[in-house]
């Protein structure tokens, strides 16, 4: 769908796994050869240029439990579309840089998608401070300890 109204668009699925090779014939039947690439597995030295040279990151898992590719890609600038059963969602949903799609809502997914190459999304200096900010070691590391005390609390009264 976006490659039928956008015909520059290109395609980079990365990564390796058992469905590579049922994808990359999928994108054969569709008649997207040149238009899709695979990279295979990438290297985690080579994540960072991958997500910054790209126009949008796309992910949308029926389920991701954290989401660290998402949030990978908005600290390089990257907006991401997330499945909604992403955890990532849980702390920064309410930023316009990372957008929620039904998972299977192929639809839905090319509306989003062709919407942020459209230039209408943008991830701002603000936006990377509050993932850094709601990602932290440092907020971790509080949560942890809020978590402790609550339960020594909680056996105390026991």
């Amino acid at each position: 769908m976006v490659s039928e109204r956008m015909p520059e668009v290109r395609f980079v699925i990365a990564g390796d796994g058992h469905l590579r090779k049922g994808l990359e014939s999928f994108s054969r039947s569709l008649g997207l050869e040149g238009k899709v690439m695979f990279t295979g597995f990438v290297d985690e030295g080579d994540l960072a240029s991958y997500y910054a040279a790209a126009d949008v990151f796309v992910s949308p898992s029926f389920y991701e439990p954290f989401g660290i590719t998402a949030l990978e890609s908005l600290l390089s600038g990257t907006p991401a579309i997330v499945g909604k059963g992403s955890g990532v969602l849980e702390r920064i949903s309410s930023l316009g840089c990372i957008m929620a799609v039904r998972p299977g809502d192929s639809r839905e997914l090319a509306r989003k998608i062709m919407h942020v190459l459209k230039g209408r999304i943008s991830v701002s200096e603000n936006d990377k401070r509050l993932v850094r900010e709601a990602y932290s070691w440092e907020r971790a590391a509080k949560e942890t300890v809020r978590v402790y005390r609550k339960v020594a609390m909680d056996r105390r009264r026991i």
